[in-house]
């Protein structure tokens, strides 16, 4: 049985399309979830931009940065990826086909110091939204979750 990975690019947060102090309409969904609002919004960004900096040096984008770590899990059958254009489509079809040990380490690094995320609907009339990142597909692997926003597969089997 495969598993299909839900929100791998986290919101668009994993694209590196929004940086610090960014604030959502309030239209947006985001707008009401508390990891998207000021510092802990931040912390992300940062997070997102040290990301980035692995993907460039090898010479990806972080979006496909995001979706190979995801892919690279032997259990993940599907990357489900949004988009809202055909250039969108098409640039989420390239993902980083393998990473050495040293870029897994740095991204866990990474990782660890990234807050865990939390989101919790504030404007929306939810207490507690189960977390985009796919909570279900961490606690089948019995993984703990990426703790910014893409799904999956920190530490596991490693």
């Amino acid at each position: 049985m495969g598993i299909l990975a839900h929100s791998v690019l986290g919101k668009g947060l994993l694209t590196g399309k929004y940086k610090r102090g960014h604030a959502f309409p309030d239209d947006d969904e985001r707008s009401g979830f508390f990891d998207f609002q000021g510092e802990r919004f931040n912390q992300y960004c940062d997070a997102v931009e040290k990301l980035t900096a692995i993907a460039t040096r090898k010479g990806h984008t972080m979006t496909e940065l995001a979706v190979g770590w995801v892919l690279r899990e032997p259990a993940v059958s599907v990357a489900l990826v949004g988009a809202k254009s055909e250039a969108q489509v098409l640039a989420n079809c390239k993902y980083v086909e393998s990473f050495t040990e040293e870029e897994l380490t740095e991204i866990d690094t990474i990782l660890d110091e990234a807050p865990h995320v939390n989101w919790t609907i504030t404007n929306g009339g939810y207490e507690h939204l189960p977390a985009v990142i796919s909570f279900v597909v961490s606690q089948t692997l019995r993984c703990r979750s990426l703790k910014i926003f893409a799904p999956a597969f920190h530490n596991c089997g490693r």
